[in-house]
């Protein structure tokens, strides 16, 4: 049943023909999942990201010696928060680590459709398959599978490609979707998320293996 499920799913949602441009800033780092959530009570405040951002490299949030790289990482943490929905970011400041990680991974997925082609095309069918040992293998096809419909992959070089294979492989552990070994887990969201995410996007099962609504 979960097989069927998920396969129907990645079926329904994953792109034939991609079209647009793949974002590949997400290079950056992890999830921050702490930061996230300092920017989002900031922005609670606030109600600004351009003060947010400002803020944020004011206070020196990530700890960064170049105020320039700051900005840029800060710039791009909130480039994802900006695509939850309110209801998530509210949710966000009181929920627990565990579903914080899992909303951090949910944004990354919609904002940059590389990981979110990824997460439904490799990760979520390979969990339907029940092939659950990801290798750095499947990053590698799926970057060369893409390529056919995102030129700019063919751009990217191999130094740059293996760190967005490190960054993104980092994230699915940070999200409990991927063990230190490389197996994919099922990702345990609470009601609550669940709850939220039905009255938002409803997206969550797309990019989280069984974490069916």
């Amino acid at each position: 049943m979960i097989q069927e499920d998920v396969t129907q799913m990645t079926n329904k949602h994953s792109p034939i023909v991609p079209t647009d441009d793949y974002r590949l800033s997400f290079g950056t780092g992890g999830l921050y999942v702490t930061e996230s959530t300092q920017l989002i009570q900031s922005f609670s405040e606030l109600d600004d990201w351009a003060e947010v951002i400002e803020k944020a490299v004011e206070d020196n949030l990530l700890q960064f010696k170049s105020t320039q790289s700051t900005r840029r990482a800060v710039r791009e943490i909130c480039t994802r928060l900006k695509n939850l929905t309110p209801q998530e970011m509210d949710f966000f400041q009181t929920a627990d680590p565990y579903d914080q990680s899992l909303i951090c991974w949910l944004a990354c997925c919609r904002t940059y459709e590389f990981i979110g082609d990824f997460a439904t095309q490799v990760l979520l069918e390979n969990f339907a398959s029940y092939k659950l040992d990801l290798d750095y293998a499947a990053f590698d096809f799926f970057c060369e599978e893409q390529a056919q419909f995102h030129p700019e992959l063919e751009e990217v070089t191999e130094s740059t490609r293996k760190k967005l294979r490190q960054i993104l492989f980092r994230m699915m552990r940070e999200a409990g979707i991927l063990s230190d070994d490389n197996r994919i887990i099922a990702g345990i969201a609470s009601q609550s998320l669940k709850d939220i995410n039905e009255h938002g996007e409803r997206d969550l099962p797309l990019f989280v293996p069984g974490a069916s609504l």
